[in-house]
């Protein structure tokens, strides 16, 4: 399975403003409203709109949701099985634990429910996430960049490494946890490059659903 910066983009068919699709103020944008909270419009490529230099403003128009809330993640959750659920929240819990500054973005892609944690609200900026379907991987973004002394992290790619889960009991938490700082210690140093600040902090965000998606049946 992919990492999450492999599913960032999501494409579906341009529609006109018209009577028949409702919600859509123009053909190159999209409203989104989960939970009952709007987001911020996207393109059609799934890019958001809004710059990271203005998040902050956000928060006063419900555009993310504090970490505790899981309704949507539920909810993207619901096809798959109750083990691969109960996997993929214990890893979510794991990481929360150990960065709760951090922003938590959430795709529901085509081909997996996927989410990481980003110092600011910027997919690129993911030091790891979450794949999950029929099974769950536990992922650095930018895992090439990272040492594995033990080489259990799995890819050849240029960028993506990770593990497949299987019982969170055999999860090697310390050995993660070191894997864990210098991979946000890497995406904190992207940030700081860039001279960006970090407006937005211990929030989740759904970044974008995919319209038709492959699940186990």
């Amino acid at each position: 399975m992919e990492g999450l910066h492999q599913f960032t983009k999501f494409k579906t068919n341009q529609r006109n403003t018209n009577s028949a699709n409702p919600g859509f103020s123009s053909p190159r944008l999209r409203e989104r409203s989960f939970g009952g909270q709007a987001c911020p419009p996207q393109n059609w490529n799934g890019e958001d709109l809004v710059p990271n230099s203005t998040i902050k403003s956000l928060r006063n128009f419900g555009y993310y949701m504090p970490k505790e809330s899981t309704t949507d993640l539920l909810k993207f959750f619901k096809p798959l099985s109750p083990e691969v659920q109960k996997r993929a929240l214990w890893l979510r819990e794991f990481v929360w634990d150990l960065y709760p500054e951090s922003n938590e973005l959430i795709y529901d892609n085509y081909n997996a429910v996927a989410f990481g944690w980003s110092p600011t609200d910027k997919a690129g900026d993911v030091f790891c996430s979450i794949a999950v379907n029929t099974g769950v991987r536990f992922g650095f973004n930018w895992g090439s960049k990272i040492a594995d002394p033990k080489g259990i992290l799995e890819g050849e790619g240029s960028q993506y490494r990770s593990i497949k889960i299987t019982d969170v009991d055999e999860f090697p938490k310390a050995y993660m946890k070191k894997l864990l700082k210098e991979a946000y210690q890497y995406s904190l140093t992207r940030v700081n490059k860039r001279k960006e600040t970090l407006a937005l902090q211990g929030a989740t965000i759904v970044k974008s659903i995919s319209p038709v998606k492959r699940r186990p049946k």
